[in-house]
This record gives C-alpha cells, structure tokens and sequence, in this order.
C-alpha cells in the first residue's frame, strides 16, 4: 500500500521536503503504521519525533500506544483524523495524510 504524507511548517523542515510517499507492507495499514513509517525514515532525529509525538519514549511508536503531539492537525484526505476513528483509522492505497504542527519555534 502506498500514501503520501503531506508536511506542513517544522515538519517539512524536519524532513526537508513538503511530501513523503510511505510504501506499507501491509493490506491492513493503519494511521499508526504510517506515522511510525514516516518517523523510520529519520531513525535517531528526535527533532522530528518531538513535533510528532506526545511521549517520545525509547521503543515507543503509535502502533503501540504512543501519543500524537495535540499540537499537529492531522488529515487523512481533508478529513480531520479524529472522525475516522484516530490512529487505529484504516488507510486506502493512495490516501493522503496531511500533518500541520500549530505550533513553532520563535
């Protein structure tokens, strides 16, 4: 299955692009697999982990419970994520996740 991770503000400088195609090896991909997905690709960086999650905990990823930073407006093809049923949302080949931090350094 592959998304794309559209990267808004501290996020896209984090990882230096305003979009992110994630392949998942998986027919049953969640939000949460994307998400930790994305964080994979900058393994080590905690900037990034940081403006995503809540608890950057060692071992933590949203699969297994971490929290999503309440600062960052998630959605998944304009649809706030939260409707859809949060991080266990069910993602579709060629959906669209945006991710939009509301907060940034000054």
């Amino acid at each position: 299955m592959h998304v794309i991770i559209k990267l808004h503000a501290e996020l896209r400088k984090a990882f230096g692009r305003k979009e992110v195609p994630i392949s998942i090896d998986r027919a049953a991909a969640t939000l949460a697999d994307a998400l930790d997905a994305l964080l994979a690709i900058k393994a080590g960086d905690s900037h990034a982990a940081r403006i995503l999650a809540a608890s950057t905990g060692p071992g933590a990823t949203f699969a297994t419970g971490a929290a999503l930073n309440p600062a960052v407006v998630v959605l998944i093809n304009d649809a706030d994520y939260r409707l859809a049923g949060g991080l266990a949302t069910p993602l579709h080949d060629g959906d669209a996740i945006t991710l939009l931090p509301t907060i940034h350094g000054g």
